[in-house]
């Protein structure tokens, strides 16, 4: 099994070890758990490079633990922080709890791991890929990197935006579960040429290659902004109009949010839909000139304060904005 892109016998050997004292002690955090490896690394497409003379993980290392018991699910869910630091690993450590009956009632996504201590699982073998839950999923973070990229001009955000836009297109067409592989959006892309832009094709598979460290000819800047924005129309409205999309994990996972930051929870709202609605506003209100649309900005703002019942303190678009943007990556965490 492959780790990394650039892979030698001594990152091999320096990823193996991290990995296995990140089991050791989750483990003993979270005894008779499964332990699975997601993300890059797990299919060789992790990124490595040395810092004066160490090795520094350039991409998350995203760790699934797997519990059948809901009472250990609700103890640690989102409550394992800052584990590269604790065990002096030298990236960070993302860990994601799952409990297995969840996954089985469809409420949770159990994802597809390389799986790191002798535990197995059966629900791997049904292959179950909630299609449309995904896809929205994928949209609603292509969203926000693009905005992240919009407040901080960091063009790593853009890139992923456009990566997490593209899967969200594979996964609506297709029950693929080999999407979550950078090697096979490069692949599969070749698929999508009478469906796409020239321009659109040029700019995701220069996405694609930059974040596999290849070369691109193609410039990933604000102007592809609007190349790429009848795309995410598409795909807004595919999504919209899917079944009123009502996704009861993420109704949960907002009511969940209200209830601990002591908001009021609106029981009639369908939050995934005025969430999806609040990004496309935003996103619509971006412009060319760099400048904000403040039609679109208002429409988003409301739809943000509807579900949060507070209001932005400022009178700046570009606060605004930014506080919008902010709350919707916040809900969603």
């Amino acid at each position: 099994m492959k780790f990394s892109l650039k892979e030698t016998p001594k990152i091999r050997k320096d990823v193996i070890l991290n990995l296995n004292k990140i089991v050791v002690y989750l483990e003993e955090k979270i005894p008779n758990s499964a332990i699975g490896l997601w993300g890059s690394f797990s299919y060789g497409e992790g990124r490595v490079k040395k810092v004066n003379g160490t090795l520094k993980y350039q991409d998350d290392m995203d760790i699934f633990i797997y519990t059948n018991s809901l009472v250990k699910y609700l103890k640690w869910h989102n409550k394992i922080k800052n584990l590269g630091e604790k065990l002096n690993i030298n990236a960070e450590v993302c860990v994601w709890v799952k409990c297995i009956p969840l996954i089985r009632l469809g409420l949770s996504f159990c994802g597809f791991p390389k799986m790191l201590n002798k535990k197995k699982l059966d629900m791997f073998k049904e292959k179950r890929f909630p299609q449309i839950i995904e896809s929205t999923k994928y949209l609603l973070e292509s969203h926000q990197y693009m905005f992240r990229f919009i407040t901080t001009k960091n063009r790593e955000n853009l890139i992923k935006a456009y990566i997490r836009l593209y899967r969200s297109l594979e996964i609506y067409d297709r029950k693929n579960k080999e999407v979550f592989s950078l090697k096979n959006n490069l692949k599969s892309l070749e698929k999508y040429r009478k469906e796409l832009t020239k321009q659109q094709n040029d700019i995701l598979k220069s996405a694609i290659k930059i974040r596999l460290g290849m070369k691109s000819k193609t410039k990933i800047d604000f102007s592809s902004i609007f190349k790429m924005k009848s795309l995410f129309e598409k795909m807004f409205y595919k999504l919209n109009n899917k079944n009123g999309l009502f996704i009861v994990r993420y109704q949960l996972i907002i009511w969940k949010y209200l209830f601990f930051n002591k908001k009021p929870i609106k029981i009639l709202i369908n939050f995934n839909k005025q969430r999806l609605a609040a990004s496309n506003y935003l996103l619509n209100s971006i412009t060319e000139k760099k400048r904000i649309n403040d039609e679109y900005l208002k429409k988003a703002e409301y739809i943000v304060t509807n579900i949060l019942s507070e209001k932005p303190r400022t009178n700046s678009k570009e606060k605004r904005f930014k506080w919008v943007a902010d709350k919707l990556w916040e809900i969603y965490k």
